[in-house]
Order: C-alpha cells, then structure tokens, then sequence
C-alpha cells in the first residue's frame, strides 16, 4: 500500500545560530585542521622532523631549548597543538566578521585562499 503525500515536502536542516563570528571561527578550525594534517607530514618528508611545527608554535610559552631535543615531547606538543586551533579560530572568526559583517560581502567558496 502506497502513501500519498499532500502538498510539497519541506526538510528543515538545523542551521548554525547567528552568532557573530561563528561561522567564520568554524571555517578557520577546519582551515587548522587541514594544516595540522599536511604540516608534519611535509615537514617529516624534507627532513625536519614530524613534531617539529608544533613544537615551534610551543616556543611561545616554552623555551626555545626544547628544539634541541628531537622527538615528541608531550607538554610542548599539546600547547602547540592547542594555541594552533585558538589562531585559527581566532583568525576565521576575524576574516568572517570583516569579510560579511563590515564589507556586506558574501563569501564565496574558495575566497579566502585567493585572498591568503
């Protein structure tokens, strides 16, 4: 036995809240997220090492000393790791905001990569 719709039939998709920025800030996590796959690798392949860029990002809080010691260290690893995802937060919720809020502009897909 069939069933007979009436009338069109309207799917409601959840839609991310109009918060300011936050679309923006999404887009910039996965921008980090792409970069903190492709990072290390291309970094291991010329032979600087795999945790050596988020052991650069640590230097911020850590001293610089910790570049002297190849390998994976823990503590620097994860501050890196996570000031990388706050930057690029940061970053898209900045280019979000300027690029729609203040200019009016729509952002059109693969924008921000002709921009840099």
């Amino acid at each position: 036995m069939e069933r007979q719709l009436k009338g069109p039939v309207v799917v409601k998709l959840p839609a991310i809240p109009d918060v300011a920025g936050l679309g923006g800030a999404i887009a910039g996590l996965l921008a980090g997220l792409a970069m903190v796959i492709a990072s290390p690798i291309l970094s291991w392949l010329t032979g600087i090492g795999f945790w050596e860029p988020v052991k650069l990002i640590a230097t911020v809080f850590f001293p610089r000393t910790i570049m002297n010691t190849p390998g994976f260290m823990l503590g620097p690893v994860l501050v890196g790791t996570a000031l990388h995802f706050v930057m690029s937060a940061i970053l898209g919720m900045i280019f979000g905001l300027i690029f729609n809020r203040l200019l009016h502009m729509t952002t059109a897909f693969g924008m921000s990569i002709q921009l840099g």
